[in-house]
């Protein structure tokens, strides 16, 4: 399962995906300041798991009838530091 963590998700949560042994690609570190728009319309998006803390992907989903990731995990860890 490969996952696609949204730019807005924290380091630390990323760092412990990854050593956990997920396939973790960090849209901050690959496509920084990508639209959410941008995201959903990658060519292998029904093949990722999008892990975010923005609930607008529905709506671009379901509303606008952008392409659906396999999956999408919403996150509602806090944004502590550190």
């Amino acid at each position: 399962m490969r996952l696609l963590a949204d730019e807005n998700l924290h380091p630390v949560t990323v760092s412990h995906l990854r050593g956990v042994g997920h396939n973790v690609e960090w849209v901050k570190e690959t496509s920084p300041g990508a639209q959410d728009e941008d995201i959903l319309s990658r060519p292998d998006i029904s093949e990722l798991v999008l892990v975010t803390l923005d609930r607008d992907f529905g709506d671009l989903i379901f509303r606008q009838g952008f392409p659906t990731p396999r999956a999408i995990l919403y996150s509602r860890l806090s944004r502590a530091s550190g």
